[in-house]
């Protein structure tokens, strides 16, 4: 049996009769919360554990320790801690050390003593300094050459005993770059530090090249401080840039499209447990002019963002309908408004997207922007006057009162 086996015969809308008597309540409720699409010719895997709809590494991975699944197909999570991974998935800090100290972590480094546990026979000894097991605590914390390292970063790290457990040297370092009272330098440079002792290991290994403690501890501390002053000037202008947006855009008002085109304002509300999504539009000229407003009840959504893409469907409905073919809409929900910009998939309006784009392309000479709640009053209003209305559907070819008061001077009606 597949979906379609569920439908009234020749149009998409489910069978009480069939859906009532294959699945059950609680599937029928969840079923009922669907959109179904009128234009999709085929079906697609989808993958329910990203909201791109998109397979992960890491949802993969989550999913794999996380779910229940049958005893013989369970999947053994990687050694250490995954409260520990976590933190340190999280630092600030190049990703290529991250990923580093989270194969450390997990075993999944080839040090001597790792290799011997896959049958290989390496000499568990560390040949550095001849006296111990090659671990990756010994490579990083307990060997006398990286003993040496942290001495000549006294300055950076202070008086650490490192212990003989990775996850506790880890965890102390972890902490220590939370501390209010250390600059970004004390705070992250020890992780650049280790990096530089694995990256002394394998050149000492492959290439027999011998390079003295203090250099080591020079060239951590020198790559650490060139990464944090790189991204410390990135940061600031960021946040420059996004200051300036932000001043910019809240202090503007609606803006007319070009000349010969329309512009329609949408926007839809959302509450948890209502029987319908309120939505509301108002399209304008190039002189400000209403040249129409509504608003309507639709199906009711599960989330803000399907809330929002109903009304943006509902909207390309009613601008086709009415013949407007040069048209720029624009709405405040930046989420969905990036998605359908950079055809992305979501997974929980993966068939509204279908019909939205469907819409969009038979509207060749349309736009599609994000815009402030201040510059979408209008048809925040109208979505809000839908609550008041006793029929599902209204259309004003002259604006209600109650949109007066947001239709910004000069741009009256």
């Amino acid at each position: 049996m597949t979906v379609s086996d569920l439908w009234k015969e020749g149009r998409r809308e489910w069978d009480p009769v069939v859906f009532e008597g294959v699945l059950n309540p609680e599937d029928q409720q969840l079923a009922s919360s669907l959109f179904l699409s009128k234009h999709s010719d085929k079906d697609s895997y989808e993958w329910a554990y990203t909201k791109n709809a998109k397979y992960s590494v890491k949802s993969g991975y989550w999913v794999a320790t996380h779910v229940n699944i049958h005893e013989d197909e369970v999947i053994q999570p990687p050694q250490g801690s995954i409260d520990l991974k976590e933190k340190l998935w999280k630092l600030q800090i190049t990703p290529k050390i991250r990923h580093f100290l989270w194969r450390g972590l997990s075993g999944a480094l080839a040090t001597a003593t790792q290799l011997r546990t896959r049958t290989i026979p390496a000499d568990p000894i560390c040949q550095k300094c001849c006296q111990e097991e090659e671990t990756v605590n010994h490579i990083l914390f307990t060997c006398p050459f990286a003993n040496a390292v942290w001495r000549h970063v006294y300055s950076l790290v202070g008086q650490i005993r490192f212990s003989y457990s990775l996850e506790d040297n880890l965890r102390r370092l972890l902490l220590r770059a939370t501390h209010p009272s250390l600059n970004t330098s004390q705070r992250l440079g020890p992780f650049w530090i280790m990096w530089r002792l694995w990256k002394s290991r394998n050149d000492f290994l492959f290439q027999k090249i011998i390079r003295s403690p203090q250099i080591e501890a020079n060239k951590g501390v020198h790559e650490a401080n060139e990464w944090i002053e790189a991204n410390s000037n990135d940061e600031a202008t960021r946040i420059d840039q996004t200051s300036q947006n932000r001043v910019t855009d809240r202090g503007s008002q609606w803006q007319p499209p070009p000349s010969g085109w329309l512009k329609c304002n949408f926007d839809s509300g959302f509450m948890q447990g209502r029987t319908f999504t309120n939505t509301g539009w108002i399209i304008r000229d190039s002189d400000g002019k209403v040249i129409l407003s509504g608003c309507a009840k639709l199906q009711p959504a599960t989330t803000p963002l399907q809330a929002e893409a109903l009304g943006f469907l509902h909207v390309l409905h009613v601008v086709w309908a009415h013949g407007m073919r040069q048209i720029c809409f624009e709405g405040d929900n930046k989420e969905l408004i990036s998605i359908i910009n950079n055809c992305e998939d979501h997974s929980s309006i993966g068939s509204l997207l279908y019909d939205i784009r469907h819409w969009m392309a038979k509207l060749p000479l349309s736009s599609l922007d994000h815009i402030n709640r201040e510059r979408n009053s209008a048809a925040d209003k109208m979505a809000q006057h839908t609550l008041t209305i006793s029929s599902l559907y209204h259309l004003y070819s002259v604006p209600p009162p109650c949109l007066i008061p947001h239709l910004y001077k000069p741009y009256t009606i």
